[in-house]
């Protein structure tokens, strides 16, 4: 489909130059209809493209990191800092030593324990709670303190949230 070259014609004459003015919105609204058509032939090819590809193909194109891609966060350079006890290297991560960071925690973990970040519509839900302990449809992948390393560190080397 090629678009209608569009012939502007110059007139002196009155009655002639209305019909070039209408004979020239026909081409102008012809234009537009075939752009609108291409441009949902082209959005359509790329929906059938992707469906036609196999299983594999399509895990190739996937924009998500897969979880094996991922580090333990067990293993991770801040439970490596937190564990090591230097207050020196606590504050220059987080700007806190440990007894204000364990203060923090123990104020923040039973907000952490309450909430989870795991629902169909990707909001911060509340976990139902079964005898007084929450019930875990899914495993923590991450711990309050380390939760609250990164939020700390976070803050503290690109400002507040």
């Amino acid at each position: 489909c090629r678009p209608h070259k569009i012939v502007m014609v110059a007139s002196d004459s009155d009655d002639c130059s209305a019909s070039t003015a209408d004979n020239n919105q026909l081409l102008v609204d012809d234009i537009d209809d075939e752009f609108f058509l291409l441009m949902h032939l082209c959005s359509a090819q790329r929906y059938n493209f992707r469906r036609q590809l196999h299983l594999t193909a399509r895990r190739r194109r996937d924009r998500r990191i897969p979880r094996i891609a991922l580090q333990d966060p067990h293993s991770s350079a801040w439970v490596r800092l937190f564990t090591s006890n230097s207050d020196q290297a606590l504050i220059t991560f987080v700007g806190l030593d440990y007894r204000c960071f364990n203060y923090l925690n123990t104020k923040f973990k039973p907000l952490y324990d309450r909430y989870s970040p795991y629902s169909s519509t990707g909001r911060i839900r509340l976990r139902r709670v079964v005898n007084g302990v929450p019930v875990l449809r899914r495993p923590l992948s991450m711990d309050s303190r380390g939760c609250l390393g990164l939020v700390c560190s976070f803050t503290r080397t690109r400002g507040s949230l």
